[in-house]
Order: C-alpha cells, then sequence, then structure tokens
C-alpha cells in the first residue's frame, strides 16, 4: 500500500514540473520565431542532434526495420553516412 503512495506522489511532483515547466516557456514565447526556431538562438551542435534524432526517428518509422530484416546488417551501415554528414552540414550551414 504504501508503494502505491510514493508511486503517486512521484507522479503529481512530475506533472507539476511538467506545467510549471510548460508555463514559463508560454510565458518567454512572444514570436513565431520563439517557437518555431527557439528565437534563433541555438547552437549549431544542438541543431545537429536535433537533425540526427529526426533522421534516426524517421528511418525506425518508415521501413528502416523491414530493410535491415531483409539485407540484415548493411542496412545500418547504410545510415551512418547520411547521419554523419548531415551533422557535418548543420555545422557549416549554422556558423
Amino acid at each position: 500500500m504504501i508503494y502505491y503512495l510514493y508511486i503517486i506522489v512521484i507522479v503529481l511532483i512530475y506533472l507539476a514540473l511538467v506545467v510549471y515547466g510548460g508555463y514559463v516557456a508560454w510565458k518567454r514565447t512572444k514570436t513565431a520565431d520563439d517557437y518555431l526556431v527557439a528565437g534563433r538562438a541555438t547552437h549549431p551542435f544542438i541543431m545537429a542532434l536535433s537533425y540526427g534524432a529526426t533522421f534516426i526517428s524517421t528511418s525506425a518509422i518508415v521501413g528502416f526495420g523491414g530493410t535491415a530484416g531483409s539485407i540484415w546488417y548493411g542496412a545500418a551501415m547504410a545510415h551512418f553516412p547520411e547521419h554523419t554528414g548531415g551533422y557535418i552540414h548543420s555545422i557549416r550551414v549554422l556558423r
């Protein structure tokens, strides 16, 4: 019974932090640029990580699993150069 109380307290603390974070972000957002591109103040490394996460997510959703299953490991090696190239491109463009 006491474990359920701990879980409820942890979930309530988490929800309070999420609501507080949302409120702070809402108050700091003044223009569409603030919302869409973080006020154009994001470091290129963070943009490159965002690109990488987007590409990996898209690959996972749009058939990367099926491709990897059909040709096994070769699909993973086909993914690596594209991901690395995107990272280098992001660094060069956003400087």
